[in-house]
């Protein structure tokens, strides 16, 4: 039978303790935290819900590590504000009669003989209900800030924690007996001056030669917690703790640490029970696992992956802000928290976590496991947990708070009741009794401080195996997944750093050739068409009008491709859907030269332009999410030289093929793109973004049976669609979205298709000399697009869009006005490279403004509205250029350039975030 189950509550007075970006759940109350009757209320909730204790963690200083400052701290709540727990707790000992309170103090910053009069303070008005946690203290910012140049290292910490702990047994026994309180009137006698010493402490760090402040609580001692997992710390405990507080993701992992423990304290001549092991985990509960595993879902709704990383950056002194999100994390020697970090870097074995995995670990339950489920599914993995790892109960973690506190005492109290896993607290007891089965005091004779202890090398340190479903790793899979096999761990003195994998880049090289080559053949095929047309109407006879209807079928059959493919990407896959559009325009263009005439080939188009329109979103989804971060605009940007090519490839093979062939024989050509669609279907493997936002969308839309799932994301066509309009934020930034890529296209069009004419026969430059300007003036939209997406990288989206609309706007006025053919060359050139130059920019500003579930919908949708707006421009300029020249008429391009740059300040800034 599993041994009782106990359980401490784990908080901490601020708005965010381990689950970033929880405060902004609908059920949280973290706003309130500032107000005692939530501490009041909660603490009544864990004692009616059979706790033993209310833990509660505390820092001294603020976490401005993670970019240099305490910016993401502030603005996600991290462990700041943060109140004084000391001063609660007299009120909710008062509120309660058996909860017992874990209350944390500094030894590196604490004075002993102030901190032994607040803790036996404690001691007295909770009637022996208090326990400490020690700890040495990690965050830099405190140290400073207490008056200090930087953090004392780590092992001098616990030099001072054995010296400093050496004065408080003095203060707490040596000082005041326990019968030295008389209040005698008769004798006129207080305190009997018999019953108290001196100290006598004169040590390296501490002297404190005097008696204690305060007469002895009923604990004398407070029952000791200690964390510390390092080397140091470990020893430490074994020398003093009377209950570990540890964390680990798997019991397997767990087990490792307590057997460690447990030998090292039958080495110091303690009993191996003698110090009680409490594990965190963080629980979500509902009545069925289903509606478990939804509340779950909805949790990760309102994770903070960058305030997570802030948090780690808190607890380690590692500042991952400009890290690449697939660099691996390697153990590094810290000042800070040193266990922190070594769970983190050893709890998989050998196979170190990547950053993103971090963020994702710990957005959710921080450094503990998250465990999902029924009652009858939480309590069986808590005594798997028992056994498994030895340990003797759990420290929990609320990630909604008080909510998961109320749902825990509503659901998982109960079923430990009745499995009689649950001791039930005893009135007048005190903690070190409720937790420990001790007396009330400090058992004098299990302490043996000052013991060496054993040095537990490195290499005995275990991997992970597998465990039980019931854990949830924050969504992260298991790791005996090979899809998320990490990377080989580096040396032991190697810096946190990126270290790259040989089959992570030819991934990311194979889906971005698979996005570019596809976008191409996007390119390619809308260009054979103009230069077949000539062929096509002396074929069948057909007006200008007609004929110039088919580019304008191909372009409506591309805007209903891209919303539906977008949607259907969303659903069934990026590689799979993108190789289904590059079979449908493959197909039907290859059909177009069976044509027989006007309606036959309008349909063939019509439905070659639905492929074709599907393409460009699903590749830059694909590209989005297959590179890293830091390289996103430049693999977009990449996506779009893809089209560039495929538009030169066409004016290349179009003239001979039609010469040799004729015009079908174009057509023909387009058949080619079949062959490569199953070469991207056997060579790119779906995205993992895609899919891990697929598994949870596919289990959540059976839950919930609807058009969205439990986690709020789109499952059908018609609710993907409205997501892009769902709120007033959201229809702002769709809006702005759209101005930017109709201007992008109208802008295009515009150059593009008139400027040959303007150069060869209003600039007199002749068919030959306007062609190869032309060709210079695409040269330069080829650069810009390269260049843009370095810029967008280094300094932002942004910054990038508004240093290439300013200078389109320059750019087209100055060439509107020049004459010379030497200024028409070099500005044609620049002109294409900041007027194009954002094309590839796109891909990646719109992955990032929507999630994973309508990702390409968006794509297709807003980029497909554009190109449908921009393909006007050829009809906008001839207008204006029959009334006013088209010199005029490229002088008012810069207008809509101008309604683009002010878009900008609508769209937020999204450079270098995880895509979820």
């Amino acid at each position: 039978m599993t041994k009782p189950i106990r359980l401490n509550a784990f908080d901490m007075m601020t708005p965010v303790h381990q689950s970033p970006g929880l405060w902004r759940h609908p059920e949280s109350r973290v706003e309130e935290f500032t107000q005692l009757s939530f501490w009041t209320d909660l603490a009544k909730t864990l004692e009616d819900g059979g706790f033993s204790s209310l833990f509660l963690a505390d820092i001294l200083g603020v976490y401005d590590v993670y970019g240099g400052n305490a910016d993401v701290t502030n603005r996600g709540g991290v462990q700041f504000p943060l109140l004084d727990p000391l001063v609660a707790v007299p009120a909710m000992a008062a509120a309660t009669t058996t909860l017992g309170f874990g209350v944390t103090a500094s030894v590196t910053y604490e004075k002993p003989y102030l901190l032994a009069r607040t803790l036996t303070t404690l001691d007295h008005f909770t009637n022996g209900r208090v326990a400490w946690n020690i700890v040495t203290s990690y965050v830099d910012s405190a140290a400073r800030n207490l008056g200090l140049k930087g953090q004392i290292p780590h092992d001098e910490r616990y030099d001072r924690a054995d010296e400093f702990m050496e004065v408080m047994y003095k203060l707490f026994e040596g000082s005041i007996t326990p019968d030295a309180l008389k209040a005698d009137a008769d004798a006129n006698v207080f305190v009997d001056p018999n019953e108290v010493h001196d100290i006598g402490h004169d040590g390296k760090f501490f002297t404190v030669p005097g008696q204690a402040l305060a007469v002895p609580g009923p604990q004398g001692t407070p029952l000791l917690f200690q964390a510390g997992a390092s080397k140091r710390g470990q020893e430490f405990a074994l020398d003093h703790a009377e209950a570990i507080f540890f964390s680990g993701p798997t019991p397997e992992i767990l087990r490792s640490w307590v057997d460690k423990v447990r030998d090292g304290l039958e080495e110091r001549g303690r009993a191996r029970d003698a110090v009680k092991i409490f594990a965190l985990a963080t629980v979500i509960v509902d009545d069925t696992d289903e509606a478990a595993e939804a509340r779950l879902a909805d949790y990760r709704r309102y994770v903070d992956t960058e305030s997570a990383l802030s948090l780690f950056g808190g607890w380690t002194g590692v500042d991952l802000s400009g890290a690449d999100p697939e660099d691996t994390l390697e153990y590094v020697s810290t000042e800070a928290n040193q266990s922190a970090l070594a769970s983190f870097t050893t709890m998989a074995g050998d196979k170190p976590w990547t950053i993103r995995d971090l963020a994702e670990f710990i957005a959710l339950g921080g450094r503990g496991p998250v465990i999902t489920g029924s009652p009858e599914t939480i309590v069986d993995e808590f005594e798997r947990w028992m056994t498994e790892a030895d340990i003797d109960g759990f420290n929990i973690a609320a990630a909604v708070r008080p909510a998961d506190a109320e749902r825990f005492a509503k659901y998982v109290s109960p079923e430990l009741r009745r499995r009689g896993l649950l001791p039930e607290p005893t009135a007048g007891a005190t903690v070190r009794e409720q937790l420990t089965g001790a007396g009330p005091a400090w058992p004098r004779t299990t302490r043996v401080p000052g013991t060496a202890s054993a040095r537990v090398p490195a290499s005995d340190r275990t991997g992970p195996t597998n465990r039980r479903t019931a854990v949830r790793h924050n969504g992260l899979r298991p790791f005996s997944d090979p899809r998320t096999e990490l990377r080989p761990r580096m040396s032991a003195s190697t810096p946190l750093t990126a270290t790259d994998d040989s089959d992570d880049r030819g991934y990311r090289r194979r889906a971005l050739v698979a996005a570019a080559v596809g976008y191409g053949l996007d390119g390619f095929d809308l260009l054979i068409l103009s230069f077949a047309l000539s062929g096509i109407i002396a074929s069948f006879g057909l007006s200008d009008v007609e004929a110039g209807s088919l580019s304008t079928i191909t372009l409506l059959g591309a805007v209903v491709g891209g919303i539906v493919f977008g949607a259907l990407a969303d659903r069934h896959g990026r590689v799979r859907v993108l190789t289904w559009t590059v079979l449908i325009f493959a197909v039907f263009t290859g059909l177009s030269a069976l044509a027989q005439g006007y309606w036959d080939l309008a349909a063939y188009r019509f439905i070659a332009g639905i492929g074709i329109g599907g393409e460009f979103g699903i590749g830059m989804a694909l590209a989005a999410e297959a590179v890293r971060a830091d390289q996103r605009a430049r693999a977009t940007s990449w996506v779009g030289v893809g089209f560039q090519l495929g538009v030169f490839a066409a004016a290349v093979v179009s003239a001979p093929v039609i010469a040799l062939w004729g015009w079908r024989a174009l057509f023909v050509i387009g058949l080619v793109p079949a062959v490569f669609a199953f070469v991207i279907r056997r060579g790119v493997e779906e995205p993992e973004t895609f899919v891990r936002a697929r598994e949870h969308e596919q289990t959540e839309a059976e839950a919930s049976r609807g058009n969205l799932d439990t986690n709020g994301a789109p499952t059908s066509f018609g609710a993907k669609i409205a997501a892009l309009f769902k709120d007033r934020d959201t229809v702002k930034i769709t809006l702005a979205l759209t101005i930017l890529t109709s201007v992008q296209n109208f802008g295009y069009f515009g150059i593009i298709t008139w400027l040959p004419n303007y150069l060869s026969e209003q600039m007199d430059l002749g068919v030959t000399k306007g062609s190869l300007w032309t060709a210079v003036t695409v040269m330069g939209m080829l650069t810009g697009i390269l260049i843009f997406g370095q810029v967008a990288d280094r300094l932002g989206r942004r910054p990038a869009f508004w240093i290439f609309q300013a200078g389109a706007i320059v750019t087209i006025l100055a060439y509107s006005q020049f004459t010379d053919p030497s200024a028409l060359l070099a500005g044609g050139f620049f002109m294409g490279a900041f007027a194009n130059g954002m094309l590839g920019g796109h891909g990646a500003l719109l992955a990032e403004l929507y999630p994973t579930a309508i990702r390409a919908t968006a794509q297709n949708v807003i980029f497909n509205i554009g190109r449908a707006i921009g393909g006007l421009a050829p009809v906008v300029i001839a207008l204006l250029a029959g009334h006013l020249g088209f010199g005029f008429a490229l002088a008012l391009l810069p207008i809509i350039y101008l309604i683009q740059f002010l878009a900008m300040f609508l769209i937020p800034e999204r450079r270098g975030h995880r895509l979820d």
